[in-house]
Order: C-alpha cells, then structure tokens, then sequence
C-alpha cells in the first residue's frame, strides 16, 4: 500500500471526474462516456488493495456495459451510467492524498454534463490520508458517508460547495482542527455526522447552522465545543432538528429545545446530580445518560416524559428508589413510538436500592429490563410474567431473595436471563428449559439454589 498513493490519487480523481462529467447528450458521447465510467471503476479498484476479493466482479470483460452488476455499483436503469457506489465494509483498503496532480477541472470530457445525483458509500472500510479537494467539484452529490475508515487531517473548506447534498457521515475516523463554517452553505442537509474523531475536532462557532433549516440529524459527539459562544442558543433555532448527539456539559438553555425527541449524552463528564434542563423535554423519545459521573436520585421529571420510548442511564453514581413517577410511565405511552426501536429500560451499574417495582403491568412493552449492579432487594414480583414482549432480563449482581416466581415461564420470548450474584433459593425449575423454548443464556450462579440441575436446560 506504501508505494501506491500516487498511483491510487490518479484513480479516485478518475472516478470522481466519470462521476462528474458523464450524463449523455447523444449516443456517441453515451458510448465515450459509459466507457469512460468502467475504466475509472477498474483504476478504482487496481489503486487499493481488495484483500478479501470483495471486488472480484470488477472485471475486463467484453461486454462494456457490464460494470452496472459489479459489487456495490448502481447506475441509472435507462442510461447505464453509474449514480451511486456503495462499498459498505467490504475491507477495502487505499491511502488517498488531496494534492491536485491530476486536476478535477481539466476538459478531458468535454462533451459530457454532470450527473442528475449521485451516492458514495464507502463506510467501514480501510481507507487513509487525507479527503481529496477534489469532491468539490461534485456538484450533484446528495449523500457521501465515509464513516469509519481512517481519514486523517482537517476538513476541507470545500466541502460547502457541495450544495445538493443531503447526507455526510465523516465519523469515526482521524479528522482533526476546527470545523469549517462552510459547512453552513450546505442548505439541503438532513443528516451531519462528524463524532467521535479522536476527539481532536474544536468548534469555536455554531452560528453556521442557521443555513441548515432541514438538517434532523446532527452527531457533535467528541467535538470540542468548550470554547463555542452561545451554541445551545444556536442548536434550538434549528426547526428540524430532532436527533443530536454531543460530549461536554450540559447548559440549562437545553431545556428549551423542546423539539429534540433523540438525545445522548453517554460517555461524558456530567457530575452533581440530574440537570433540572430535563423537567421541560418532554417530547423525549430516546434518552441516553450513561456512563457519566451523575448522582442523587432519578428525577421525577421523567414522569412528564409520555413518550419515552428508551431510557439509559446505567453507570453513573444514582441512588435511592425507582420513582413512582417512572413507575406508572408505561400507563400513558412508554415505548409507543415504534420508530425507534425496541423499548428498553437500562438503569444498571448505580447504586440504586429498594424494592423492585410492582407495576410490571404498566411496562408491557419492553423488551430489556437490566437493573443489574445495583443494591435492589426483595423478592421478584409475580406480575413480572406480564412483561410478554421481554427479550432480555438483567437482574444480576442485587440482593435477591426468594424463589423464582413460577410466573416468569410466560414471558416465552425471553433470550436472556441473567440472575447471578444474588440471595435466591430454591430448586432450579425445570420450567426454564421447557416453556422457554428461545432461551440461548442462563446465569444463576452464586445463589443460594438447592438440589439438581433439571435436564431440560
């Protein structure tokens, strides 16, 4: 791979200038132009190494037109030209250099107009350096996802020119300096993912998202954003704004993004106790606040919040009870919003104590209870076998007495059971085996279970 950056530059600036110059106007520039599109895709693909041979149907066959069956190529259905390449982890390794030696604005095709739209996907993959100037010359681009690869080095400023563009994933992956304001012109963006890039990307102005009027989704997560002025302030402007990932504290401005309906806030340095900025969302769908330093008790609050469909708040430092708030949330709309996926409740790894909740009645859509790690005691309830649409129980690691409720047999969809590190007793049932028939885990370890194990586990 060391010795091919300057051979793999010429190829990816072949693809894209095939992306940008070949729409045909008459069929001998077609012929010119389709042909023009499958040698690019070969040099694309001769550039980097394809170790696993995901790209063994790119091939030199006769027939011309045959790069619209290779792997990961699409092209329009009545012109054969190619609109999007989409190498979703396919272990495709190059090292790419945005030095212009082969420039994206010669008049190699002359006789050729852009593409109507075109996709790039190449996240989870293995390429490197640096992202090519060159992309901003595709004028038609609607979505480039490069998440998860090893792009290092700032963002270009280039990158605003792309004006159709309604999706960019850069995350995951080793970019690096402030992000450019440029990024403001792109108008028709919906979805904005720059997190998690070796946490070396600083923001020190929001201001620029005031040209997104579209934008949904937006993941800061890892952005810098101590030294940015009046950014939360910038963040509720946003009208379409509903999902919005970030590390740092959080403001109490946030309580009136009362749109957001996604938040996450996981892996951060939150500290003190819950902040009062969460008494107001209560169009919250997902909530995540794990793995923070927070303490005290649950709120309240989170009883206003009707349409929660996923809470997690597992390792942190809360404790006392399970609020009767919380308790009677499922009575209105806990998790019926099926958009967003499986309803679960995660308030693992604290140092929260108590009973275990009576109202399992109220809860009957989730699929994942984990109150693992924590100080409960007692006994399990009964009307835990009302969970019907339970897939995983955490239990694990509490101060559990008593027998297993015999109850819990009907909750046949159960996949998971972890009840280890508890006070339980008892025979093990031989229930467990015969009426939970997509059971694949079971943890009773250190308990305090008398007799043999039944056959049927």
């Amino acid at each position: 791979m060391s010795g091919r950056p300057f051979q793999y530059l010429i190829a990816f600036s072949l693809l894209l200038i095939c992306f940008i110059a070949c729409w045909t106007v008459g069929d001998h520039v077609e012929v010119g132009c389709i042909e023009r599109e499958r040698e690019a895709l070969l040099h694309f693909k001769q550039g980097g190494v394809d170790e696993y041979g995901m790209l063994s149907s790119w091939e030199n066959g006769e027939d011309k037109r045959e790069y619209c069956k290779w792997e990961g190529v699409q092209c329009n259905n009545q012109m054969d030209h190619v609109i999007m390449l989409d190498l979703y982890d396919q272990s495709f390794g190059a090292t790419i250099f945005s030095r212009e030696v082969f420039p994206l604005n010669s008049k190699i095709f002359p006789t050729c107009n852009p593409l109507i739209s075109i996709k790039i996907g190449l996240k989870f993959n293995d390429f490197k350096g640096i992202l090519p100037t060159h992309l901003r010359n595709l004028s038609n681009l609607q979505s480039l996802d490069l998440n998860s690869n090893h792009f290092e080095g700032s963002l270009p400023t280039q990158l605003g020119n792309l004006s159709k563009l309604q999706s960019l994933y850069l995350g995951f992956n080793g970019f690096k300096g402030s992000l450019p304001t440029q990024l403001g012109n792109l108008s028709n963006l919906q979805s904005l993912d720059l997190g998690y890039n070796n946490w070396n990307m600083t923001c020190e102005n929001l201001d620029w998202l005031s040209g997104l009027p579209l934008l949904r989704q937006l993941n800061l997560s890892g952005v810098n954003l101590s030294k940015a002025i009046h950014w939360p302030q910038a963040i509720n402007k946003m009208p379409s704004l509903t999902e919005f990932n970030l590390n740092g504290s959080i403001p109490y401005a946030f309580g009136n993004m009362t749109t957001l309906a996604y938040r996450d806030l996981s892996w951060n340095q939150l500290l003190g106790s819950m902040p009062d900025a969460f008494r107001t969302m209560t169009s919250l769908a997902y909530l995540n606040l794990s793995h923070n330093d927070l303490n005290g008790s649950i709120l309240d609050a989170f009883g206003n919040m009707t349409t929660l469909a996923s809470l997690d708040l597992t390792f942190n430092h809360l404790e006392g009870e399970i609020p009767k708030s919380l308790r009677d949330l499922s009575k209105y709309r806990f998790g019926g919003i099926s958009s967003w996926g499986p309803s679960r409740l995660d308030l693992s790894s604290n140092r929260l104590s108590g009973e275990l909740p009576k109202c399992w009645e109220q809860w009957k859509d989730l699929t994942v209870l984990n109150l693992a790690n924590n100080n409960f005691s007692g006994k399990i309830r009964n009307s835990i076998s009302l969970l019907h649409q339970l897939k995983t129980l955490h239990l694990q690691n509490n101060s559990l007495t008593g027998a297993l409720p015999s109850s819990l047999k009907n909750c046949r969809d159960l996949h998971l059971i972890d009840l280890g590190k508890n006070k339980l007793l008892g025979k093990i049932p031989t229930w467990i085996g015969e009426n939970l028939s997509d059971l694949i885990v079971v943890n009773l370890r250190s308990n305090e279970f008398s007799g043999k194990i039944p056959l049927s586990l």
